[in-house]
């Protein structure tokens, strides 16, 4: 009686763990990668977004005190699973010195193009005395 039990009871799929492999380079304990080019004025922010609606995400610029933050939040709930899907985070940055900000979302990445303003030549005077 208990092997009837058992064949109506069979859960008919299920996980193997030792079969699972993945390479992901962000990871929820490092969710992001700064990359910047020498002599260039862009800095690219890739950011870990699996689960996220482009619809969803919102980036801000927020000043505490005296320093500048990029904050990026985003949270979406998957329908099928009725759970939510949530990343924040913070960059600090010279707001000062940003011409612009773009982003975009795509495989579950959210790239932030920061083009910084070419800096400007000093109007400090100096002359011999």
């Amino acid at each position: 009686m208990k092997e009837l039990e058992n064949l109506f009871n069979w859960n008919w799929i299920d996980w193997c763990p030792t079969e699972y492999r993945w390479s992901k380079p962000l990871t929820d304990s490092r969710p992001y990668q700064i990359i910047r080019k020498p002599n260039s004025k862009l800095v690219n922010i890739v950011f870990n977004a699996v689960g996220i609606d482009e619809k969803d995400v919102k980036l801000s610029i927020e000043r505490v005190e005296r320093e500048d933050y990029l904050v990026i939040e985003a949270e979406t709930k998957h329908e099928l699973t009725n759970r939510n899907y949530n990343v924040s985070g913070r960059f600090k940055l010279d707001g000062d010195q940003v011409d612009n900000i773009q982003w975009s979302l795509s495989n579950g990445i959210l790239q932030v193009d920061v083009m910084f303003r070419e800096p400007e030549p000093s109007k400090i005077q100096i002359t011999k005395k």
